[in-house]
């Protein structure tokens, strides 16, 4: 399952992948327009499930991109950070006793369930155009998880200060 967009093809056993279309985000910032994802369509803004490939199953994001006011010296660029959801478990503590009981360990374990942030977000290539770059990126799913999402925005560079992002869209998939 594909979700997060607008339209979406039927995941098959016999496909490959399955995608839906999404349409796109503004950051304005002062009044202005300054980066664009596509939001004149949604043919080109895609989120796909990619499945039964040698290269790994994986989220794969399509996002046009576009400088809107290009006259400001700011490049522009997309970032996308990703989720998954699954249940982890980690060792929580370790104690060794001593006295007469000396020499015995004991390990506790810890665990939680949920969306966790993964460590890989990513961001486009910086431009500085008027003209449309077709910026992608893509997560393999995680063996533990059950579902993947990512979050996408358009964002500005500054200079000496945090840059700035636009409206964030959600898009996940589900691994079953």
């Amino acid at each position: 399952m594909v979700v997060g967009a607008s339209s979406a093809s039927a995941c098959t056993p016999s496909s490959s992948y399955c995608s839906a279309q999404y349409y796109g985000l503004i950051l304005n910032t002062s009044g202005k327009a300054r980066a664009e994802i596509d939001t004149t369509t949604s043919v080109n803004n895609l989120n796909k499930k990619i499945f039964n490939d040698p290269a790994g199953d994986r989220q794969w994001i399509q996002a046009p991109l576009r400088d809107r006011n290009t006259g400001d010296g700011d490049s522009v660029y997309v970032r996308w950070d990703w989720y998954v959801n699954g249940s982890y478990c980690y060792v929580s503590s370790i104690g060794v006793s001593a006295g007469p009981n000396s020499g015995g360990v004991t390990v506790g374990q810890g665990c939680t369930a949920g969306w966790h942030q993964t460590n890989g977000d990513i961001e486009s290539k910086h431009i500085q155009d008027s003209a449309w770059w077709f910026m992608s990126a893509w997560k393999g799913v995680d063996p533990l998880g059950e579902s993947l999402r990512a979050t996408e925005k358009p964002c500005q560079d500054e200079a000496w200060v945090p840059d700035e992002c636009g409206g964030t869209r959600l898009m996940g998939i589900s691994y079953n």
